[in-house]
């Protein structure tokens, strides 16, 4: 296919590839609406939520076929304008097209001019308890997806972005001297950002703007080089199509484990007790493990661990009530865990996925990384 659009796209903008966004998006049709957008490496203003609608106003669809490109602007504060190059939001939506589309057959959102809530949130004067945001701390989105009508403004609602913002932070606390006051300070900076993202599900409403207390994050997401590099294409099939219906059960136990698989990926629901669990419960953990360790934007895929937080002395406190609502922060009752990794090993079907050495290596604690065999 002749690549007409451009993807050269400059950091701290970064893009994330989901399912949520479509899945089976013809490359023709969506290549077809990204050559509708402006062309223009000069700064433009572009209006902002204005009833008179044109080419230079936010939000903005266009589409060709089933392929659908929303622009939105995104952030706690939004001033009435932006100046931005048209060329900016062309190269954004190239990179989407070709790293999710062409490359996964899915669709997927990337970030604009997100500079500006990176400034804000590194500035060591900005106060987490109570966060003023600045009209420059707004960003833009520019989503490829099947579904229009159907999601929430990305830029807003999706875990990746929380998630950015606490891998800033974890940046800056590496770099520092080990516990050193800045090193501690980036450390609970960026557990602030991941408490946010693990109560937030692509495609529902919740904000990362939204005040979280610490005291609702119950939930431990590990992610795990030893666990290997499974695809996040491969562990969205099995989120998307080898989980059951939200309120059917299954029973998991210290002899009943429960594998799915899909290609490299490999999901393993284990509980030190015997225990009922929900699917819903076990695909918000899920899809809040792989938003942390296999779609994070800024670094490679890696396998990781969900379970419930320990906590001896205050373990009645820690029940989810029956009403509140699932979320990342909540997921699993204690005793129960998920495990996400990728299978290196040949075989042959059936397996007895308990006795192989990957499962073996994972169950002592031990990279999976000798069980690779040609």
């Amino acid at each position: 296919m002749d690549l007409r659009i451009p993807y050269d796209v400059i950091p701290p903008n970064y893009h994330v590839c989901d399912p949520a966004y479509g899945s089976g998006l013809l490359p023709a049709d969506c290549f077809a609406a990204a050559e509708g957008l402006p062309q223009g490496s000069e700064t433009t203003t572009y209006l902002l939520n204005s009833p008179e609608a044109d080419t230079f106003t936010i939000p903005n669809m266009i589409h060709s076929g089933a392929c659908y490109i929303s622009i939105e602007a995104a952030g706690p504060s939004l001033p009435s304008t932006l100046r931005i190059a048209p060329n900016d939001l062309r190269a954004m939506a190239g990179l989407v097209l070709q790293r999710c589309v062409l490359g996964a057959g899915i669709g997927g959102f990337g970030t604009v001019g997100i500079n500006g809530l990176i400034e804000y949130i590194l500035d060591p004067s900005t106060d987490y308890n109570n966060p003023s945001y600045r009209p420059d701390t707004c960003f833009v989105t520019v989503a490829v997806t099947g579904l229009p009508g159907r999601l929430f403004s990305p830029g807003n609602t999706d875990p990746a972005v929380p998630l950015g913002l606490a891998w800033y932070n974890t940046k800056i606390a590496d770099m520092a001297p080990l516990r050193s006051a800045t090193s501690l300070h980036r450390s609970a900076n960026a557990a602030y950002w991941i408490i946010k993202a693990a109560g937030m599900q692509r495609g529902s409403p919740v904000s990362w703007n939204r005040q979280v207390s610490e005291s609702s994050d119950k939930m431990t997401y590990d992610c795990d080089p030893g666990l290997g590099s499974p695809l996040a294409v491969d562990c969205a099939q099995v989120e998307w199509q080898k989980l059951g219906q939200a309120s059917e059960t299954i029973i998991v136990g210290p002899e009943k484990v429960v594998f799915l698989h899909s290609n490299t990926c490999y999901l393993a629901v284990t509980a030190s007790v015997a225990l009922v669990l929900t699917w819903e419960q076990i695909r918000t953990a899920l899809s809040t493990l792989m938003a942390i360790c296999i779609q994070h934007p800024f670094h490679a895929p890696q396998g990781g661990r969900a379970r419930f937080r320990s906590q001896p002395r205050q373990i009645c406190s820690h029940r989810r009530k029956r009403m509140d609502p699932i979320t990342g922060l909540n997921a699993l009752p204690p005793h129960a865990n998920i495990t996400v990794f990728e299978q290196t090993e040949p075989w042959s079907n059936p397996v007895d996925e308990l006795n192989t050495c990957t499962w073996k290596s994972i169950s002592a604690g031990l990279s999976i990384s000798k069980c690779t065999t040609a």
